[in-house]
């Protein structure tokens, strides 16, 4: 079953690499347009034709979770379902992302107490002084304005959402996620009328810090959603 990654706030995809050496599956990552409006519909509206004319399940991390309902509204025959990771429907964390929104993000990766940040918030106390290298290049090679701009895009996420979805989903959590509270999780399990909540132990940035047990994590969401998807095509 052919998976589609979409990253987080940083847009590579080259934050997945740590996961796709333990996913065994068919997988292609879509990273972000840097060019253009960085709003979630103009977004979604840049990576449809770049989606998959097969079956395929699409995985969303953070900043991507809001792009979902974007996609699953252009009704694709195609997409089974849904994982999403460290994920929100509505703007988590307001405070935070209006602190860093202002601060000068080109900068930040290299000032002195960044790691202890990194450990703190993103990837956990017991993060690899290679992961924390690998986050900090990757967001130096995003221009801040882009940065700027997604968070922008998050703030702009309505406080309430009608949004409801029939396509299967699993929501990955992490259970020490320090960026997006618990009342997002019940959030998204509201969006969706077919969704399975999986906890799993570590930070917000859990797909890096502990990419082993997120693969398993993602295959056994695989599992579920192609099983469920297949169960709902013998009904119709």
């Amino acid at each position: 079953m052919k998976l589609v990654l979409l990253p987080g706030m940083d847009g590579t995809g080259e934050l997945f690499n740590p996961l796709l050496q333990h996913l065994q599956s068919d997988t292609t990552v879509l990273p972000l347009p840097e060019r253009g409006e960085q709003s979630y519909t103009q977004i979604a509206t840049a990576i449809a034709p770049r989606l998959p004319k097969q079956d395929y399940i699409l995985l969303a991390e953070s900043f991507s979770s809001g792009l979902v309902r974007y996609i699953v509204e252009q009704d694709d025959k195609h997409l089974l379902g849904v994982v999403i990771v460290s994920g929100f429907v509505s703007a988590p964390n307001r405070a935070l992302l209006r602190l860093a929104k202002s601060l000068p993000l080109h900068l930040l990766a290299n000032m002195p107490g960044f790691d202890t940040v990194c450990r703190k918030y993103f990837l956990g106390e017991a993060a690899t002084n290679d992961a924390i290298v690998m986050l900090k290049d990757v967001l130096k090679s995003v221009p801040p304005e882009v940065l700027k701009a997604r968070m922008a895009a998050i703030l702009d996420m309505p406080k309430e959402t009608a949004f409801k979805c029939a396509i299967p989903c699993v929501c990955i959590v992490p259970t020490e996620d320090k960026l997006v509270d618990s009342s997002k999780t019940k959030e998204l399990a509201n969006s969706f009328s077919n969704v399975a909540i999986s906890p799993i132990s570590g930070p917000h940035f859990i797909l890096q810090s502990n990419p082993l047990l997120a693969a398993k994590s993602v295959r056994c969401a695989m599992n579920y959603i192609h099983i469920t998807a297949q169960q709902s095509r013998q009904l119709h």
